[in-house]
């Protein structure tokens, strides 16, 4: 990973993993924090299976949470997009070793329980 453009010095390989979990840890904790005084109307939550198995569905019912303008006037395109989708195929990665799957799931814990990921 190129990390120059995040960074005023060079980072130590070894730490890459401990920078990643420490800011996602931080920015959900943050989140979960202060989700609550979002107002009604104003977020909504999208897991990812949801929208890659239904994307007009769960576009249509984000649509609908956020009180945005009639979703028949863009459902056209967005069809169009993700017909346009229709050929590609997802991003493989190596399995991520165990010790750190686990240290992921212990520190993400609360990510993986609000949105009903396996540990």
């Amino acid at each position: 990973m190129n990390f120059e453009w995040h960074r005023l010095e060079r980072p130590r390989l070894d730490d890459i993993d401990d920078w990643v979990i420490g800011q996602y840890r931080e920015m959900y904790e943050a989140y979960f924090e202060e989700r609550g005084i979002i107002p009604a109307g104003r977020h909504s939550e999208v897991r990812f299976e949801d929208i890659e198995a239904n994307p007009i569905g769960e576009l249509r019912r984000i649509y609908e949470a956020l009180s945005l303008p009639d979703f028949s006037e863009v459902e056209p395109a967005i069809k169009d997009y993700v017909a346009s989708l229709a050929g590609y195929k997802k991003n493989a990665f190596p399995e991520i070793a165990a010790d750190l799957r686990s240290r992921i799931a212990r520190e993400w814990s609360r990510c993986f329980e609000e949105w009903g990921y396996p540990k």
